[in-house]
């Protein structure tokens, strides 16, 4: 099972991205940040994240 995680895309924007095994990066790359507040709520999906969980999964 993976874990969904809200956080910044490279502009700054909100996504959500994937988060491997041991919780602590994302699929793309991104290192999770435990204190991220504020913001706007979004709907978007790092592609990147969606991506590599698609190869994973297939």
């Amino acid at each position: 099972m993976h874990e969904m995680w809200r956080g910044a895309d490279a502009s700054g924007s909100w996504v959500w991205h994937v988060l491997v095994a041991d919780k602590s990066w994302t699929m793309c790359g991104m290192a999770k940040q435990e204190d991220v507040h504020g913001g706007e709520s979004t709907d978007r999906h790092c592609l990147a994240c969606m991506q590599v969980f698609q190869d994973e999964v297939l």
